[in-house]
């Protein structure tokens, strides 16, 4: 049986590495959106309203785009984290 310092050192260890395989995942995201954007756009997108003078239908899209690329990129950097885990340690990574 594991004991509750080894429990605690498992719990914060997948903490640590669910966090940073999200952190790094979205810093990716964010650079490939905004250069997309630019791309397809030929300008930056429309991070404030009040600052750009976008309209409000393209932050709408910037906004729906970037939600939802964000939240896909999560799941996946959180399965693949799990994935690395258990082929780390032979168990599954600690319940969230």
């Amino acid at each position: 049986m594991r004991s509750l310092l080894e429990d605690w050192t498992t719990d914060k260890a997948w903490t640590l590495l669910a966090a940073g395989t999200a952190a790094a995942a979205a810093a990716a995201v964010r650079i490939g959106l905004r250069g997309s954007w630019r791309l397809v756009r030929r300008e930056d997108p429309p991070l404030s309203l009040e600052s750009t003078g976008a309209r409000w239908q393209e932050a709408l899209v910037w906004a729906g785009v970037s939600g939802l690329a964000a939240g896909c990129v999560r799941v996946l950097a959180r399965e693949g984290a799990a994935r690395a885990w258990y082929r780390t340690t032979g168990r599954r990574p600690p319940a969230a």
